[in-house]
């Protein structure tokens, strides 16, 4: 895997060394890009998205956070079932399958997706797939 996020120019060799996943580049890509999109549309608009990585054990992982409220803890699975929506949160519409359609992706990919606390009050979505 080489490209992060084409618009960004962000390169996962550079960001992560020499720290090498497996998986498609494309539908990476993809759910990489969807987590982007839904930081576009949940974050809040004064703050900024975080995306960072690392390899921890037998897996290279992504994640994508901002400085919001996040996701409630009793939402973290829900939210990547098919057409739910965690109520009252964001700026736009959609129809409820990016995430679900993510996890597919990842587990296709012999990886997965989940959410995890940040750290500071709010939730942060993790990719990770097996290191090469």
């Amino acid at each position: 895997m080489s490209t992060i996020y084409h618009d960004q120019d962000a390169d996962l060799g550079a960001l992560a060394g020499e720290t090498i996943a497996v998986g498609d580049d494309a539908r990476f890509r993809q759910v990489l890009e969807q987590l982007l999109e839904n930081e576009s549309k949940y974050a809040p608009i004064e703050q900024g998205v975080s995306i960072g990585i690392w390899r921890l054990g037998e897996e290279v992982q992504v994640y994508v956070t901002d400085d919001g409220p996040g996701v409630p803890v009793e939402d973290w699975e829900s939210v990547f079932e098919p057409f739910v929506r965690v109520g009252g949160r964001g700026r736009s519409r959609g129809s409820g399958i990016g995430l679900f359609a993510a996890r597919r992706l990842m587990t296709a990919m012999g990886g997965r997706v989940f959410l995890e606390s940040n750290g500071y009050g709010g939730s942060r979505f993790v990719v990770a797939l097996p290191a090469g």
